[in-house]
């Protein structure tokens, strides 16, 4: 038995006393935590994680709409689909990742090892999704429920107690369902001491400013133009099917 195959199961080990799950198929566990990068480095008959990746990013949602809709029935379904993506996107992935103290784990190439942070957080968030596939695979949905809403549960109650509007995010659905283009800001005017500056910046979608925010950051100023415009686009569209409805009529 080689040296990599005895430390591997050291890892292995480790990994299922802190998931809470023993797996039948070591090849899948292994699999969810073999990078791309390693597998170019290193001769190895593991596949990588992605493909794992891909089935668990589709079991995560499976899990995280069927809570949400048993368990709060009252919700409207843009309610559900705004929890649903908050709880299971990118960040909130790393963060579960963090949680296990996954990242010691992983099978990285040298060169991957040294990149930059960025690249980690989105590393460690695939991880927890190819972990989620490997699960399920391994033993079930039933398996795999049992280990996501561990994290699921505490985050949509966060995320409840917590509302946070993120208007970006809510004027880009809205452009993506009317099929229009993508909004892109832009920065108006500055104004102020650099220790209490004032931002105005404006939002432009289809060669039209369609809104304008203040904020004490470009950030804020953002979110507050992206408000203005999700109000404007939404009110066009309402009054638009209004009008359709009694042409219709």
């Amino acid at each position: 038995m080689s040296d990599v195959t005895i430390c591997w199961e050291k890892h292995a080990k480790q990994i299922e006393q802190r998931i809470g799950y023993s797996f039948q198929n070591q090849n899948l566990l292994k699999s969810a935590f073999t990078h791309c990068s390693y597998a170019n480095e290193v001769e190895t008959d593991c596949p990588t994680n992605e493909r794992l990746e891909f089935l668990g990013d589709a079991v995560l949602n499976l899990v995280a709409a069927n809570y949400l809709f048993i368990h709060y029935p009252n919700l409207a379904e843009g309610n559900l689909t705004k929890i649903r993506s908050n709880i299971v996107n990118d960040k909130s992935c790393h963060a579960y990742s963090k949680q296990l103290n996954l990242e010691s784990h992983i099978l990285l190439g040298k060169g991957e090892r040294a990149s930059n942070k960025r690249s980690h957080i989105r590393i460690e968030a695939d991880l927890f999704e190819s972990l989620t596939g490997a699960i399920y695979l391994d033993g079930g949905l039933e398996q795999a429920s049992n280990f996501l809403l561990k994290f699921l549960c505490p985050a949509v109650e966060h995320v409840i107690q917590n509302p946070c509007e993120n208007w970006k995010a809510q004027l880009q659905e809205v452009c993506q369902k009317t099929k229009k283009g993508k909004p892109i800001y832009t920065t108006l005017s500055s104004s102020g001491p650099d220790h209490d500056r004032n931002y105005t910046c404006g939002v432009i979608l289809e060669d039209c400013l369609i809104g304008k925010g203040e904020g004490h950051s470009k950030k804020e100023a953002q979110q507050m133009a992206a408000r203005e415009a999700f109000f404007m686009l939404t009110g066009v569209i309402k009054e638009r099917e209004q009008t359709e409805d009694k042409l219709d009529l």
